[in-house]
Order: C-alpha cells, then sequence, then structure tokens
C-alpha cells in the first residue's frame, strides 16, 4: 500500500500491513468489539481508514462508513439505524458532530480519534 502525505510517499508491505492490522484488532478487541457489534469509521481516504476497516471484519465486526463531509443529522440517522456502538474518526470535527448527536445515538459508547 502507498500514500502520500504532504508530498512524501508512505509504503506498507503486505507483512507490515497484516501485523499492523492484527495489531489494531486485537486493540479494538480489547475496548469490547466484538463479532456482530458496528463501528462507524468517519473520515477521508487513508490508510487508518481502510486499517479500520479490515481490523472491524477480522473480527467479525460491520464496518459503516460515513461520508467526512456528512453534516451531524445525516451521520445520526445512519449510525443510529447500523446500531454504532463504536466509532474510529480522522479528526476533531468529527468528534464533535458526534458529540452533537450523542443523545440521539444511544448505543454509541466508544470514539477512537486518528
Amino acid at each position: 500500500m502507498r500514500h502520500k502525505d504532504l508530498g512524501i510517499w508512505r509504503t506498507w508491505s503486505w507483512s507490515e500491513l497484516a501485523e499492523t492490522i492484527r495489531a489494531y484488532a486485537a486493540g479494538l478487541q480489547q475496548l469490547g468489539l466484538q463479532r456482530g457489534a458496528t463501528i462507524a469509521v468517519i473520515g477521508q481516504n487513508r490508510p487508518a481508514m481502510y486499517w479500520t476497516i479490515l481490523a472491524a471484519q477480522w473480527l467479525g465486526a460491520i464496518p459503516v462508513p460515513v461520508y467526512a463531509d456528512a453534516v451531524a443529522d445525516e451521520m445520526a440517522y445512519v449510525l443510529d439505524h447500523a446500531d454504532v456502538a463504536f466509532a474510529a474518526v480522522q479528526d476533531q470535527e468529527q468528534v464533535d458532530k458526534l458529540i452533537s448527536i450523542q443523545d440521539r445515538v444511544p448505543k454509541l459508547r466508544t470514539v477512537l480519534y486518528d
């Protein structure tokens, strides 16, 4: 996998990806994410967001990708209907949106901020 950030290319081998995703999955499991649970993935197309999806799938959980430019009301509808209990977000803007809708997404209890 390759990703360009601030003009600099970063490359990961398949074995590095597998190790990263396995460790990430173990961390998510320690936080309580388990098979059948849902986790929102909110952010731009960046490696960490894809790693979240893969780590969730590794555990048998269900990733729920949400557009980073979705307004809070749209996000609340999607997250509540998907019974999301976890969220992995890219930046403070996404955290602020989740805080503003926390009363409308009662099952959301854990937010991971990249």
